[in-house]
């Protein structure tokens, strides 16, 4: 791999309570930097910024819902960064958002510059649910293994991504928002290569604060959430997860939500929903995948400076 420069952006907003925690961090790792604000809507000209870049007949196409205005926002600035990424014509970008916490062997990898081509993704964390192919190239004397993935990943605000990747990016959603910020399109169809280091060298903590938090909760349509809240609250978050994901593998291989009209995209249901209950029940007789739920929260995926944060979690997926 060569040895180039690979420029760190971070998105974050002005009054945005978590971004001195991430700048001291960087400045911790003795590393370089440039930020990148968002616009928090408070007038209309600053709405008319944001809506002026929203694709709402795309969106709903793709996801089947309307996207709030602080999603739309972190569209426009994702966009705001590939279009400078372009314009100062940086072949390796590496960005993330000002909740994440990168470890000391994001340092190391930066110092080392593991450098991407081609048209590829590079996640540094991701949460269920997905598969990753267990074959993997090692980086950093064997301390980092990169895997290619089998299926869509949710993408924790954290990635490096090629000036190919940025281009195709750009080009699929021509400067709009399309979608939702972790992917806006489907990858496998735009010939994207999604990759997703191990162990993981980062990790999301919103320290309490999200701007879309809120704002998803009023437009996702989460199947079941007043029973599935109390059952979480009263019995082992890892229990019920085991138990509501055998009771997705029917609900999705048989197009159930597709059905009932609850997503409208076949490409998007496939992606995020059908290819990876699919996989769960390929590997479940041939062990031939790594399953994030499996590894996202064992102690074993952190290096030694995360390994707090291995634990279970609910997801509304």
């Amino acid at each position: 791999m060569k040895k180039k420069k690979i420029t760190i952006f971070v998105s974050s907003m002005k009054n945005s309570p978590r971004l001195k925690y991430i700048t001291k961090r960087l400045k911790q790792l003795n590393l370089k930097y440039k930020i990148f604000y968002g616009i928090e809507g408070k007038n209309e000209k600053e709405k008319k910024i944001i809506y002026s870049q929203y694709d709402r007949d795309r969106v709903f196409k793709h996801v089947g819902r309307e996207m709030g205005f602080n999603e739309i926002a972190g569209g426009w600035k994702i966009i705001k960064m590939f279009k400078y990424a372009v314009k100062k014509k940086s072949e390796n970008v590496i960005f993330f958002d000002d909740d994440f916490y990168p470890s000391y062997l994001f340092k190391e990898w930066i110092d080392n510059r593991v450098y991407l081509s081609g048209n590829k993704i590079l996640q540094f964390q991701c949460m269920p649910t997905g598969f990753l192919k267990k074959k993997s190239i090692s980086v950093l004397g064997g301390k980092i293994k990169m895997h290619y993935a089998q299926t869509h990943l949710f993408n924790p605000g954290a990635a490096q991504v090629t000036i190919g990747y940025i281009r195709k990016f750009l080009k699929v959603t021509n400067g709009k928002t399309i979608g939702l910020g972790d992917y806006p399109f489907n990858f496998f169809k735009h010939d994207i290569e999604l990759m997703q280091t191990i162990p993981f060298i980062g990790y999301p903590n919103d320290r309490g604060f999200s701007y879309g938090a809120i704002e998803r909760k009023k437009y996702e349509r989460t199947s079941f959430k007043k029973t599935r809240n109390f059952l979480y609250k009263n019995f082992s978050t890892k229990k019920i997860n085991f138990i509501l994901n055998l009771l997705r593998i029917p609900y999705y291989l048989f197009f159930i939500p597709f059905l009932l009209g609850k997503y409208k995209n076949i490409d998007y249901y496939m992606e995020y929903y059908f290819d990876k209950q699919f996989c769960k029940v390929k590997n479940f007789f041939f062990n031939c995948y790594i399953d994030i739920e499996s590894i996202y929260d064992k102690k074993s995926t952190y290096p030694k400076d995360l390994k707090k944060f291995a634990k279970a979690r609910v997801f509304n997926v």
